[in-house]
């Protein structure tokens, strides 16, 4: 899996044959399993092996689902539902544009499609195989890292500039 420390750390799958280990200091127990720290998997997921898993995964997207255009096409229309079911139920509790009865069984019913598709199994969330703990520590860094590029790079010199 990689090296940290001056320690290799290896993965061996629990069929695996360990007679093509080869000759090893017979005071390795190649099956203990390690509770690894924080530091150490970070570490680990970093280098080559974790990139590769990466790279296999888009691999397979990229041929089974589509490619990055194709999926930034469906995100859009993710994000487009979201942003404006959001913005009609908001702008309707706060009595500013009311919904009519047809838009709201509208969303009501997209709603309801979406939650009955995840209650089935047929629609399979992220957050339904990775903590939100995991949500929070990577993907919203990102996000605030990629804001704070758009602010340093481009909202402020603008700005400067007068723009």
């Amino acid at each position: 899996m990689g090296e940290h420390n001056g320690r290799a750390y290896r993965y061996f799958p629990d069929d695996y044959d360990m007679t093509q280990v080869g000759d090893q200091d017979p005071d390795l127990d190649f099956k203990r399993e390690e509770k690894l720290d924080e530091e150490t998997r970070l570490s680990l997921r970093a280098q080559r092996t974790c990139a590769y898993k990466k790279e296999q995964a888009r691999e397979t997207i990229e041929l089974d689902v589509g490619d990055v255009l194709d999926l930034l096409a469906d995100l859009g229309q993710l994000i487009e539902f979201s942003v404006i079911a959001v913005s009609a139920l908001c702008a309707d509790k706060a009595g500013l544009v009311p919904m009519d009865e047809s838009t709201s069984k509208d969303y009501g019913l997209r709603g309801a499609a979406v939650l009955q598709a995840v209650a089935s199994g047929k629609l399979m969330l992220r957050s339904s195989f990775e903590t939100p703990e995991k949500m929070i520590t990577t993907i919203m860094p990102r996000y605030s890292r990629v804001q704070e590029i758009v602010r340093d790079k481009y909202i402020d010199p603008l700005k400067k500039l007068g723009l």
